[in-house]
C-alpha cells in the first residue's frame, strides 16, 4: 500500500491565554503501529522571548524531537519545533495530547501559538531523517532543509511557520531543487493577531520516488516576507508483506520434493 498521509489533528491557534501548553486534538482514525509527527510553531510580538530556553516546547513521554528551529531577534521572533511517536494502544484511547513550555502568560503579552499531529501510516520510524532552516526578506524563500532518502517512494513532509505583520497570508507552493515531487498542501493557516506577530503555518507531503538528495526547498509565499522557519523530513515506508516474503522465500528455497524420481 505504501506511506500514507492520513489526517492531522490540530490544537487551533491561540493567543496570550495560557501559552505555557499546546493541546492538539487526536488525528482521526489514528491507529496502532502508525507515526505521529508533531508540528508547533510560535509567532510573537513583545514580551518575553519565546527564543529563550522557557520558549521550547517539551513532548508528552515517548515523543522524540527531530527539530528546533527559530529567527528573529528579543521579541518579535517565530519558532517551530518537530516530534514523532510510534501510536500505540494509549494514544490511540486518548483524545488529545498535550505539549507544554515554561511561558508565563503575564509577562508574554502578545503571543500566538498552534499545534498540528499529522498521522502517517505506512512508515517506518527507524528510517526518519530532517533537516530545518530559516529565511527572511522576500515572498519567494529558499531554504537549506536538503535531505538525502534511504529509499525509493519515501515521503517528504515539508513544514514552515512565519510570522509577520500582514492581514493575511497563505503558502502558494512548494518545491525542491531536485526531481521535485508532486506536492499535496496538508496545512495552510493564518492568524491574524498582533502588529509582526501574525503568524502563518503550512504543511505539504510528497511521495519522492527518487533516492537523490533532494537539495534546498523553494517556497512561494503570498504575503509574509519578514521571518521564516521551515522544517522537512523524510519519512521511509515500511518492508510490504509482499518484499518480506520475497526476500524469506526466494527461487533457491524452494527444492525438488525428497522421493520425487525423474522421469
Amino acid at each position: 500500500m505504501g506511506i500514507v498521509h492520513e489526517s492531522v489533528g490540530t490544537s487551533g491557534w491561540k493567543e496570550n491565554n495560557d501559552p505555557s501548553q499546546v493541546i492538539i486534538t487526536k488525528p482521526t482514525g489514528l491507529a496502532v503501529g502508525e507515526l505521529m509527527i508533531a508540528q508547533i510553531g510560535q509567532t510573537q510580538d513583545s514580551g518575553t522571548s519565546i527564543l529563550n530556553p522557557d520558549g521550547k516546547f517539551t513532548a508528552p513521554a515517548g515523543w522524540t524531537e527531530l527539530e528546533d528551529v527559530s529567527t528573529g531577534v528579543a521579541a518579535t521572533s517565530t519558532r517551530m519545533q518537530a516530534f514523532y511517536k510510534v501510536a500505540d494502544s494509549s494514544d490511540v484511547a486518548a483524545s488529545n495530547f498535550t505539549f507544554s513550555n515554561g511561558m508565563d502568560a503575564l509577562v508574554n503579552v502578545d503571543y500566538s501559538m498552534v499545534g498540528y499531529i499529522h498521522r502517517i501510516s505506512g512508515g517506518l520510524a527507524s528510517g526518519i531523517q530532517s533537516n530545518s532552516g530559516t529565511a527572511a526578506g522576500d515572498l519567494t524563500e529558499t531554504f537549506s532543509v536538503s535531505l538525502t532518502p534511504i529509499v525509493k517512494n519515501s515521503m517528504l513532509l515539508h513544514m514552515t511557520m512565519s510570522s509577520g505583520n500582514f492581514a493575511s497570508g497563505s503558502v502558494n507552493s512548494v518545491s525542491v531543487a531536485t526531481d521535485n515531487p508532486s506536492w499535496t498542501e496538508e496545512i495552510d493557516s493564518f492568524n491574524l493577531f498582533q502588529g509582526s506577530g501574525d503568524g502563518l503555518i503550512s504543511a505539504h507531503s510528497a511521495i519522492r520516488p527518487e533516492t537523490t538528495a533532494t537539495g534546498n526547498s523553494t517556497v512561494n509565499f503570498s504575503a509574509f516576507n519578514e521571518r521564516h522557519t521551515a522544517i522537512m523530513i523524510c519519512i521511509a515506508p515500511a518492508p510490504s508483506v509482499e518484499s518480506t516474503a520475497t526476500k524469506s522465500y526466494g527461487v533457491a528455497d524452494f527444492n525438488k520434493p525428497t522421493g520425487l524420481e525423474e522421469g
